[in-house]
């Protein structure tokens, strides 16, 4: 039997589907998990906790792949990727969960590809079409309509913001990756 599961493990296709479901339960719990985090932790912790913990498991990994260290003289650029989509994302993120719920957070936090779009407009001249202007109008309608009625049709707190912030620094950090350009592929 344990000579069944082994050969399971090694797979393809299970491993695969396996990746994908740890994916999903993962994403899918995290705006609960931080909640319910944000009754014992400041937004910081959390933050730093989470970071922490992937930090550590993407060394064994990087380690046990032989991947390269990066070049000294790329450290600023990750330096500053890092702060958009770790460090502002992430805080500002879970200070924005203390105000919504983790329904509307999980909402919210899916306005990234509009934001990707206008930034990208903004800083690499791309044209955005008729209808990824509607489509932007409507995200953000959207948004705006969440951020409202989360709390029962009232006027949403300010800090509720912070969630289209975070998802704002989270394609800053989109953008930014683009025009870097740098020469490191992901672990594979």
């Amino acid at each position: 039997m344990h000579h069944f599961y082994i050969s399971l493990l090694n797979h393809q296709p299970f491993k695969l589907y396996f990746s994908i479901a740890l994916v999903v339960i993962c994403w899918g719990y995290s705006p609960v998990g931080v909640h319910s985090a944000l009754l014992s932790y400041s937004p910081e912790h959390i933050a730093l906790l989470r970071f922490v913990i992937a930090s550590a498991v993407l060394a064994v990994i990087a380690f046990q792949k032989g991947i390269v260290i990066p070049k000294i003289r790329d450290l600023p650029l990750f330096f500053i990727l890092g702060l958009f989509s770790v460090t502002l994302h992430h805080v500002l993120i879970n200070t924005g969960q203390r105000y919504v719920t983790a329904t509307a957070s999980s909402i919210l936090s899916q306005s990234i590809p509009l934001f990707t779009l206008i930034i990208s407009a903004l800083v690499f001249k791309d044209k955005i079409s008729l209808k990824q202007s509607v489509c932007i109008l409507m995200g953000l309608g959207g948004a705006i309509l969440v951020v409202s009625g989360d709390q029962g049709l009232v006027l949403p707190h300010l800090q509720s913001v912070f969630i289209l912030l975070a998802a704002m620094c989270w394609a800053i950090y989109f953008v930014l990756y683009k025009k870097f350009d740098l020469p490191y592929d992901s672990i594979s």
